[in-house]
Formats: structure tokens, sequence, C-alpha cells
């Protein structure tokens, strides 16, 4: 079982501690885990509203609680079930920051129809698949509606895959797709994503868009995705936006952004999808490749932290170089296994 932490108040009968108290010993107990060596059968553990893999039993006898107390915050909705992230990795990670897709490494390719049909079981935003050509790889992204051109998060997946299982040697890999090659290279636990940069074609704002989100764009840019500007953060945050109607505007996914409120993001947006069957993707990495482009126009920098304001959330690190986007993220495996015939 994969444990997150909801911000609840914890029950002072199961601990005798109070919330202070127990964030504090909570803090204490953190750092002491980040010493811990990894092993097998490692479940996600959140302390202190921070989270890292642990073995749930070590983790009882590090904080004095019994696996029944664990168990017992789990059934009273203080400890929730979740996904890993591909963007912070697995000591720790927010829970603000959960991102998962599926990874099919093949042999050779499969039919197109099957692809798709194992998308739509799996119901991940992503599932892609993939097959060494070469000395290369191809890689391939559908969702459960329909194949897509570009997907960032599960090329993250993919890499992972590859580098720990298939190319153990490896420092990069590169991945031919629809949108060209994409490199993705190891550095540590970290991998750097090299992605093509999107361009901010403006277009006139119109009664459609306003129509669709419920608010007037400020400015309206196409290329792939259609990129609409908000005047401010809290616009993007309380979105409502009209399904059908976004479905009526040009782009394959429709983005809104604006700059960040909070000092430490420069930009927030959020990213729906409603032709690929999603009504909103938690964290989207191609479309970044076209919100950092913007944003590094407009406030005159290269580097960027970007957060993505779905239910989920997400932060994303960008860097412009030239006509490409740098995004780095870690990722860990959740699960893995066989499709049978």
């Amino acid at each position: 079982m994969t444990f997150i932490h909801k911000e609840k108040s914890i029950p002072d009968k199961m601990h005798g501690l109070s919330d202070e108290m127990h964030k504090k010993k909570a803090q204490n107990i953190l750092e002491s885990f980040l010493t811990l060596p990894l092993g097998d059968n490692l479940d996600f553990i959140s302390v202190g509203g921070r989270n890292l893999i642990l073995k749930i039993d070590e983790f009882s006898k590090l904080c004095q609680m019994t696996v029944k107390a664990l168990r017992f915050y789990e059934k009273e909705g203080l400890l929730i079930p979740a996904f890993v992230d591909d963007w912070t990795g697995y000591r720790f990670y927010t829970t603000e920051q959960l991102r998962q897709a599926a990874v099919c490494v093949l042999d050779e390719w499969i039919s197109d129809s099957l692809m798709q049909n194992i998308a739509k079981e799996n119901n991940f935003s992503e599932t892609a698949f993939t097959v060494k050509e070469g000395e290369k790889y191809h890689l391939r992204w559908f969702t459960p509606a329909a194949e897509i051109d570009f997907c960032g998060h599960a090329t993250l997946g993919t890499a992972f895959d590859l580098f720990n299982f298939y190319e153990k040697a490896a420092e990069k890999i590169t991945f031919k797709t629809q949108v060209g090659e994409l490199t993705v290279e190891k550095q540590g636990e970290l991998f750097k994503m090299n992605f093509p940069a999107y361009r901010c074609n403006k277009i006139e704002v119109t009664d459609k868009m306003e129509e669709a989100l419920g608010v007037r764009p400020k400015e309206a840019y196409i290329d792939r995705d259609l990129l609409l500007v908000l005047e401010n953060a809290e616009q993007v945050r309380n979105l409502k936006p009209s399904q059908e109607k976004l479905k009526k505007l040009d782009g394959l996914c429709i983005v809104v952004t604006a700059p960040s409120d909070k000092p430490e993001y420069d930009s927030v947006s959020r990213v729906f999808c409603p032709e690929l069957g999603l009504m909103e993707d938690p964290v989207t990495g191609s479309s970044h490749c076209m919100i950092a482009p913007y944003w590094c126009d407009r406030l005159g920098k290269e580097k960027l932290v970007c957060y993505q304001a779905s239910e989920r959330t997400g932060v994303l690190y960008a860097e412009r170089k030239g006509e490409r986007i740098i995004l780095s993220g870690k990722a860990v495996l959740y699960s893995e296994g066989n499709i049978l015939e």
C-alpha cells in the first residue's frame, strides 16, 4: 500500500501528542529517515506533510506507533492511497506533486488498436509504448481516447524504465518521436529532458474563448496548444470552464496561465484536454514547452519554476536553451508486470 498524509488533525488518543508536537517530532524522524538504506517491499509514508519510501514496520518502530495505528489513519482518511511522483522523486515529496504514467517496453510493435485498448484499460492520462530501433528508441504515447504527438511525463517514465532495466550503463537515451528526436540524460537521480520549444503565435482574443472559460483572456497564442493568458493567478485557480465549449476552440490542449502570486514560482497554469478525453491534465510537461517560452520572454529570464494548479498540482523546473526547453525531474517505480495475450 502507498500512503500519503492529508492535512487533517491527528487524534491525540492515538499517540498522546498535539498537532504541533506531532509535526515537530515528525520532522526529527524525517531527518533520521533520510540516512536509511532503501530495501524491498517499500511503502510511501508521509511524515509532517512530507513523504518518503520506508517499510511500514520500520516506520512504526521509529515513530513509536503501531502498524495498527497507521492502518487506523488510513481508515479515517488521514492516510490515503496515492501514485508516485514522476517529477520530484522518491526520498520525499509533497502531496501536491503527483503524476503517473504507464510504460510498455516492446520487442516489436503491436497494432495501433491494441495499444489504444491498453491505454484505455490503464486509464492514465498517458500510456507510453517504446521499441528499440538501432541505438535509439521509437516512442509513442496514447491517452485513453487517442494517440498524441508528445507527452513530457510519460517520456520521463519511459526513460526511468530504460535506464534502470534495459540500458543500465547508459547516461543518455535518444527517442524518435512525432516531434523529432528527444533526449534524456541521467545525472544521478535527476533526469534532464531536452524538448522542442513551441512557438507563441499571437491570435485575437475571441468571445468564444471568454464563453468557454468564464473570464476574458488578456492574450491568446496558438501552436499545438492554445495558450490563454489571464490577469492573475486567482483567476487561473478558480476557473470552472465549460468542457463542451472548450472543444470548440483551436488547439490540442487549452492552456491557461498567469503570473504567479507566490514568490517561489514564476507562473501558474492549468491545462484542459477535452479532445483527448481528459477534463484536466494534472501536470503537463509538453504544454510547458509553450508556457516556458512565453514567460521567459515576459520575465526576461531563462530559468523558471512553474506551478500547475490542477487538483493534484505540480511543480516543473524549466530552462530555455535556444529553440529547446529543458525540463528536469525524478521518477520512481510504482508497480511492474506483464500484459498477457
